[in-house]
């Protein structure tokens, strides 16, 4: 096969195919098991809005930032798959929108680093998981978490201000007890 039809291949592969989208009627019994669209009440962020920007970027549209984030706001957890009277395989659409989004956008520096460090470094590897949970349970406990949000150092670094409350807290069990036996397997 020659190389530029293997690119026309996979360019088709990392897409929503229309087959998919066209299964989905607009109904909009996935809302009420969307927990993005129950948080957020917008309709671009539900998955028959996500489902409409993805026939439009199918249909021509670029890929704005605006789809990017709706995109990436979904948590991919299919909840929507079982209520729709229509059978749309909606995890396939939002993963094929993900690769094409992947594909035609380039991150900034510091994401593309961010995202090498914890896809590549840090999930696969369980003694960095390790690590970086006690590195969490100590800026959690000791009084550092309390300095750096008095502080104010965390609103020079753009988006973790934001992020930065949103981390869960580590609790000893969880890390150390039988619930983290995954990450702390016993011996």
């Amino acid at each position: 096969m020659a190389a530029s039809s293997q690119n026309r291949d996979r360019e088709e592969a990392d897409r929503p195919q229309q087959a998919d989208l066209d299964r989905c009627v607009h109904c909009g019994l996935c809302l009420n098991s969307c927990p993005t669209y129950r948080e957020l009440h917008l309709e671009m962020d539900s998955p028959r809005g996500r489902i409409y920007q993805m026939v439009q970027v199918s249909n021509g549209a670029p890929i704005t930032e605006s789809y990017v984030e709706h995109i990436e706001l979904c948590l991919a957890c299919r909840g929507c798959e079982t209520a729709c009277p229509s059978g749309v395989k909606y995890g396939r659409l939002v993963e094929a929108a993900r690769a094409e989004i992947e594909q035609w956008i380039q991150r900034p520096l510091g994401m593309r680093l961010l995202r090498k460090l914890v896809f590549e470094h840090l999930l696969p590897r369980r003694g960095s998981l390790r690590l970086a949970g006690a590195a969490l349970r100590l800026y959690q406990t000791s009084r550092m978490q309390r300095w750096v949000r008095a502080s104010g150092v965390l609103k020079r670094m753009g988006r973790l201000a934001e992020i930065e409350p949103l981390a869960p807290q580590v609790e000893t069990p969880f890390f150390f007890g039988h619930m983290g036996s995954g990450v702390y397997p016993e011996r």
